[in-house]
């Protein structure tokens, strides 16, 4: 393998760079162990941040390694060594998100492993072939792995999430597309295309800068929110009630887990009293928002005609936005129904007025 040693003034301030942008990744994958730990402390089963927090650490240290090699003249089978070393690290580092998101949703990514068993089998070819023209092909190959991963697993989560979470969400696929671009272009076969052209300090500078802008992307995208529980968030609900604010009246039940709830009428009047007399307690006229009830709590949304009531584990971000947008769109579609509810005597009837409500709820929880 050709050594990558830069010739230049700046060399120094590429050096200074390129471990900026190690400890960055390192930065991101410490972000996901602090998130996992406080977690964990909660007894919380979710596998998935561990297995990011894996990833950025791993990485990180791959890339310490491989810019080391990269950056001062060492013998050839120190060389190697390092160099191997470097890309055991950054495959195990795809090995174990992979592993991890491919065990948590087994039925979602019906991959059967696939992934984390092509890794394993690129990894072990590489100490084979350090001398072979195949090498940089297996390395690329390895590279588009650990890109795709958290890019692909990013997207599912962006499609089952909303509001601010999913905007949260979306700035890291540019991250990730600019911190993969950005290092390829520090690749050694990149290098050397790089370094004979007239402005190469000038390309190689700006790479480091699109690697370390993708960096702050990622950062700011997974930060702010946990990431565990955002992730889950279908799981902390229980059960859904919308209320007829005029009447006081249950109109429509969900329960989300199969279990035998409240009666309608109690959990409709329930919420109502509750209502009032912390209002009458606080002398406040504004709307209750949320109920703690110890191990659950009850999340409101209060439309001009009815009161949406959502009993979940969890204070998420996406329960308050599903709750927002049923609000919106029950009065939008089916206020003109509940101005003559009482008037059906048939259940199956009162029912069926509210059946596409199923396929509301279906499109935005996917329950």
């Amino acid at each position: 393998m050709d050594l990558y040693y830069i010739d230049s003034p700046l060399k120094n301030v590429f050096i200074g760079f390129d471990y900026i942008i190690a400890i960055f990744i390192l930065q991101i994958g410490l972000l996901f162990m602090r998130k996992w730990y406080k977690e964990a402390e909660k007894q919380s089963k979710n596998f998935i941040i561990l297995g990011f927090s894996a990833y950025f650490i791993l990485f990180s240290i791959g890339l310490f390694v491989v810019f080391f090699t990269m950056n001062y003249v060492l013998p050839g089978q120190e060389f190697n060594l390092l160099f191997t070393v470097s890309v055991f690290l950054r495959g195990l580092a795809g090995f174990v998100l992979a592993f991890a998101l491919e065990r948590t949703h087994q039925t979602i990514f019906r991959t059967r492993y696939f992934i984390s068993l092509c890794l394993i089998g690129l990894l072990a070819a590489v100490p084979f072939i350090l001398d072979s023209p195949f090498l940089y092909t297996i390395l690329n190959m390895i590279n588009f792995i650990l890109l795709a991963l958290p890019v692909g697993f990013t997207v599912y989560f962006i499609m089952n999430n909303f509001g601010v979470i999913r905007q949260k969400l979306i700035i890291t696929i540019p991250g990730f597309l600019l911190l993969g671009f950005g290092l390829y272009l520090t690749t050694p076969r990149i290098l050397d295309i790089i370094e004979a052209m007239a402005f190469s300090s000038q390309l190689i500078l700006s790479s480091k800068f699109l690697t370390i802008l993708g960096m702050v992307l990622i950062l700011d995208g997974f930060s702010g929110f946990s990431f565990f529980l955002e992730t889950q968030w279908q799981e902390n609900m229980i059960s859904l009630c919308i209320i007829d604010k005029t009447r006081m009246k249950s109109v429509y039940y969900k329960n989300f887990k199969g279990e035998t709830g409240e009666s309608n009428e109690i959990f409709a009047g329930g919420i109502t009293g509750i209502e009032t007399v912390i209002k009458q307690f606080t002398s406040s006229n504004e709307e209750i928002d949320v109920i703690n009830l110890g191990s659950k709590l009850i999340i409101l949304s209060h439309g001009e005609k009815i009161i949406v009531a959502l009993v979940t584990k969890k204070n998420l971000p996406n329960a308050r936005h599903i709750l927002k947008e049923l609000t919106r769109k029950f009065e939008f579609f089916f206020w003109d129904y509940l101005k003559y509810y009482e008037s059906y005597n048939s259940i199956l009837t009162q029912s069926e007025i509210f059946k596409p409500m199923e396929m509301l709820i279906r499109n935005l929880i996917k329950a």
